[in-house]
């Protein structure tokens, strides 16, 4: 099974006129504490039901903020890994970028950091890498006013170093078991296919959630997205006519796990299963579900 990572990147310019941007005034309040440090890497395979939305190489202007309007109106979580190539320099297009990813802090999505130029982690020499790692996480804090602590590796290979460089930082490194092909394909309805596909066969297998991977850097999955998220809308439908667990849009919490849980060193290959909820939670989290599918599904 593939294993996939995530990264964000930012950078800060002054604005003409002494007018702060949006991401100055972030980078000026009082840091927040942290979330999802020194977790355990995950792949997010999950015996529930759980799906959560990542997205990565972006920003672009043309695709994310379509994405992440839409998943705001749908009340949809999601983590944007993205690359610091796209917010560096002084031209309009990298400043452009910058106020994209912190509006996307403000929104509430997560930002994490998939490397500085999307550079394949494998060859590089060590001060290579933790440039790639290290400028990536100081662009986005520098943007957002918040440190990044979700790393998803370019092309989910995260080599020794990059491993090591990771766990030394506290960061926690997120793959996927759900993609998309969405980096081949450039139909809606072939990205959808594949999606499907790889869900149900990982239903047979045991696995019935987990890490769906996109690129917000394509239009075409600015198209898919809304097809994707109403098929599962419909199975929702056809499970809770046989009253069985509904899929959920979940956010990076029932993922992450804290490496005390798990003691001694943790080989880079190695990804943890997500959280398991208690009994109560488990409930609320249905019940909700339930509530809503029942207005989507047209159910009294």
């Amino acid at each position: 099974m593939r294993r996939i990572l995530i990264v964000v990147a930012a950078t800060i310019a002054a604005p003409a006129g002494g007018v702060p941007l949006p991401e100055q005034a972030a980078a000026e309040r009082e840091p927040e504490p942290p979330q999802f440090a020194h977790g355990l890497p995950t792949n997010g395979e999950t015996g529930r039901r759980w799906l959560l939305l990542t997205f990565d190489d972006g920003p672009r202007p043309s695709n994310t903020l379509l994405v992440a309007r839409y998943l705001a109106r749908e009340g949809i979580p999601a983590v944007f890994f993205v690359n610091g190539i796209h917010m560096m320099g002084p031209t309009s297009y990298p400043q452009r970028n910058r106020r994209i990813v912190a509006e996307l802090a403000a929104m509430g999505f997560e930002i994490g950091n998939h490397g500085l130029t999307h550079a394949r982690l494998g060859p590089l020499l060590a001060h290579e890498t933790a440039k790639e790692i290290v400028e990536n996480e100081e662009l986005i804090a520098e943007v957002t006013g918040r440190v990044p602590w979700l790393f998803r590796p370019p092309y989910g290979s995260l080599p020794l170093v990059a491993a090591g460089i990771a766990e030394a930082r506290g960061l926690t490194v997120v793959g996927w078991n759900l993609g998309t092909a969405d980096f081949i394909e450039q139909s809606p309805q072939d990205i959808l296919h594949t999606f499907r596909k790889r869900l149900e066969k990982h239903e047979e297998e045991g696995v019935r959630g987990g890490i769906i991977v996109l690129h917000d850097a394509h239009p075409w999955t600015v198209e898919a997205l809304p097809l994707l998220v109403d098929w599962v809308r419909r199975r929702n439908c056809e499970l809770l006519a046989r009253d069985e667990e509904l899929y959920e849009f979940v956010d990076f919490r029932r993922f992450w796990v804290p490496r005390g849980r798990h003691p001694g060193p943790t080989p880079p290959d190695a990804r943890f299963p997500a959280n398991e909820p208690t009994v109560g939670e488990a409930l609320a989290w249905q019940g909700r579900e339930r509530r809503r599918a029942e207005r989507y599904c047209g159910r009294p």
